[in-house]
């Protein structure tokens, strides 16, 4: 596709299988834009794969992978009044709001931007149990950034260099059919999400969860849950008295997180819901 700002996307996949015990997809996509401000493009590829193989006993092993690169383009002072000004774009002025949390302006000069790569990759078993089916889901999350920009006092810092990575599994075992109206899904999880070179371990995240699906007649479905969190964190002090901070700061958190979902089935065409939850919002490592 193509659209305004020398926007376009192109992508392509493949899947099928192989004597009905491989399944598989493969996909990579490239999506361009130059952006309305000067400077503010987007160039991102990225590539996906996934195999499935099916087991004995029903059951399936998948694995899966994406790679991604993202290379993104600061909006950059584009004044009539400078030497660099350029009319192709609008005017964006030293005083205007720089976008993307930066409180100081960025210059055409040296290309200011970051770039990020990021690796994705799971395994998911599952098997069915009883009267419900378990899963074992491990999954991992690599990303490596570098970030070129004019710093608060005005000097080019180049390729800053950041990497985070998280981690973790999830034991399921879900639609378990405790009656023809009831269906039960439970499980837990487990994350790490740090920084690898400077503290693998930031965020520690620990959770339980429920869920039971209810089919009150042909027409209504009511889906109570909740979910345990535990997390433990640790931190850095903040920087407002004297001095620089010497050492970390431990805390920890936990809450019950609890959910509700009412769906009515209106017609053949149409379902209406309404849901309320409470949700906890993990952090960046």
């Amino acid at each position: 596709g193509y659209g305004d700002f020398n926007t376009y996307n192109l992508s392509a996949s493949i899947n099928g299988g192989v004597n009905n015990r491989i399944g598989y997809n493969f996909s990579a996509s490239k999506q361009e834009t130059d952006g309305y401000l000067r400077n503010n493009y987007q160039d991102t590829k990225s590539i996906n794969g996934h195999l499935t193989f099916y087991l004995p006993r029903e059951a399936s092993l998948s694995l899966g992978f994406k790679y991604c690169n993202i290379d993104y383009g600061f909006p950059v002072v584009n004044d009539p009044a400078r030497a660099d000004y350029d009319p192709d774009y609008p005017i964006f002025r030293a005083d205007a709001d720089q976008l993307r949390h930066l409180n100081w302006p960025q210059y055409a000069a040296n290309n200011p931007h970051w770039e990020k790569h990021t690796s994705y990759i799971d395994a998911i078993f599952q098997i069915p149990m009883g009267p419900g089916i378990g899963k074992v889901h491990y999954f991992e999350t690599a990303g490596r950034r570098w970030t070129s920009l004019y710093t608060k006092m005005g000097t080019f810092d180049k390729d800053h260099f950041v990497d985070d990575r998280t981690k973790g599994f999830i034991i399921e075992y879900r639609d378990v059919n405790l009656s023809d109206s009831h269906s039960l899904t439970m499980g837990m999880e487990y994350q790490e999400l740090g920084w690898p070179d400077q503290n693998p371990i930031i965020y520690q995240v620990q959770s339980a969860y429920a869920q039971d699906v209810i089919r009150l007649g042909d027409r209504w479905t009511v889906t109570p849950g909740v979910r345990y969190y535990k997390v433990d964190m640790d931190t850095y002090y903040s920087q407002f008295g004297a001095g620089w901070p010497i050492s970390g700061k431990k805390q920890d958190d936990s809450g019950l997180y609890p959910s509700l979902k009412v769906d009515f089935q209106a017609s053949l065409q149409t379902a209406l819901y309404a849901a309320v939850s409470r949700s906890y919002r993990l952090p960046c490592p």
